[in-house]
């Protein structure tokens, strides 16, 4: 497998705001080694985990700096996840051989603090079309486009304010996709659903994880992407939890259902 390491990244900079879900439960694992937990806690054929120390040495999983994921996907490419140990997810990339040597698809890189740095696509190893970029608070800052690997436009943008209480903004004739029966009911939906996230890297850890996710005409709930990474095992749980989610009530425009964007944050204490 390819070293991490060596990947070459674009450097980019995204933020949506809506509800935090902070669980009142406390969840409490026990852990016996890093190695057993990460082989026996996510029994996936189609992953395979590696560990590395600070200098990209291979190393035992209770030894690990660095924890690599290599998923093999339903479109035969391979999902290459690289996270700090019992920390956030560092880059996640797409590539068309299990040993990350040509990158193609979709990618995101994080910030050190967890926040998505930038997303963009690459076709055999060149980045192509729409780069987004955000700032360490995971404001958005900038888009770049690229064809064949070269820049050909670049947009700055004044950057938006964060405050968690900013109601979105709709238009004439337009309506937000809602959970069928209200915000209550999907608050309640997240408490009744969250699980202990198995396999956290650490036996006492906090973290926030923040995704966005598609509302599509039908109401169904696609394509939920990190958006600001604690941790592995929290992370996985929160996609877990998100992908299981019940139809919504689509998005509208002059009473025509529309696709849109939501974003959830999920608050971990494990102890």
């Amino acid at each position: 497998m390819i070293n991490p390491a060596n990947t070459l990244r674009e450097q980019e900079r995204v933020t949506i705001v809506e509800n935090v879900y902070y669980p009142k439960m406390k969840f409490l694992i026990t852990l016996v080694c890093t190695a057993f937990v990460i082989q026996t806690a996510f029994p996936q054929n189609r992953d395979k985990f590696f560990a590395f120390d600070a200098s990209w040495q291979n190393v035992k999983m209770n030894k690990a700096y660095y924890l690599v994921r290599v998923r093999k996907n339903a479109e035969k490419d391979f999902l290459i996840s690289t996270y700090l140990a019992g920390g956030p997810c560092i880059m996640q990339e797409k590539f068309k051989d299990d040993s990350g040597t040509v990158r193609n698809g979709n990618s995101r890189y994080y910030h050190s603090n967890g926040y998505l740095d930038s997303v963009g696509n690459f076709t055999n190893n060149l980045a192509d079309g729409q780069f987004d970029y955000f700032d360490l608070v995971g404001r958005f800052s900038s888009k770049k486009w690229y064809s064949n690997g070269i820049m050909i436009r670049d947009s700055l943008f004044d950057r938006q304010p964060t405050d968690s209480t900013e109601v979105q903004k709709v238009g004439t004739g337009e309506t937000v996709a809602t959970f069928k029966g209200g915000p209550n009911d999907w608050m309640r939906f997240l408490s009744r659903n969250l699980k202990s996230p198995e396999g956290a890297t650490t036996s006492s850890m906090n973290g926030v994880v923040n995704l966005i996710f598609v509302v599509d005409e039908k109401g169904k709930v696609l394509n939920p992407e990190i958006f600001k990474s604690a941790e592995y095992s929290m992370d996985e749980e929160t996609l877990r939890l998100i992908r299981s989610s019940p139809d919504w009530v689509p998005a509208s425009k002059d009473g025509v259902p529309i696709k849109s964007y939501k974003r959830q944050s999920v608050s971990f204490q494990i102890h």
